[in-house]
């Protein structure tokens, strides 16, 4: 157990705060159970445009320790903040920062199979394979 502790305290760093400005007039997928009238406000303030989370630069969702499956992936190939709503509206908080997958050079191979019977996860990496830049193939 303490080995797998210093695993994961070796891929966590700490950087710089997140900070809710950076993110005036972006893209941002609110999830609805992070919805409240006080978020709300805050989004118009804000001048954030609310989109799917692939489009997004910014999710807030109510727990960062249960996302989606939507959010996971948006999140990991896009290198997105994931943020509980506590912290847009009192800068505390928890925030959690990915790196940003689709610059690492990875060749995908997606079976028929899994293209019939998930198709949510074809949706995602073809996505991915879209974004200009992206060194997937």
């Amino acid at each position: 157990m303490l080995t797998h502790a210093r695993q994961v305290q070796s891929q966590v760093t700490i950087s710089k705060f997140f900070n809710v400005l950076e993110f005036f007039n972006r893209n941002v997928h609110v999830t609805d159970d992070a919805r409240s009238s006080r978020l709300n406000e805050a989004i118009d303030l804000m001048g954030w445009k609310m989109v799917d989370p692939f489009a997004a630069s910014l999710i807030v969702t109510d727990d960062v320790a249960d996302l989606s499956l939507n959010v996971s992936w948006a999140a990991l190939l896009h290198g997105l903040y994931v943020v509980e709503p506590s912290t847009v509206l009192l800068g505390n908080g928890a925030a959690l920062k990915f790196r940003e997958a689709i610059n690492t050079q990875r060749w995908v191979f997606v079976s028929p199979n899994l293209h019939k019977e998930e198709p949510l996860i074809t949706k995602v990496l073809s996505n991915a394979f879209s974004i200009a830049g992206t060194r997937w193939k």
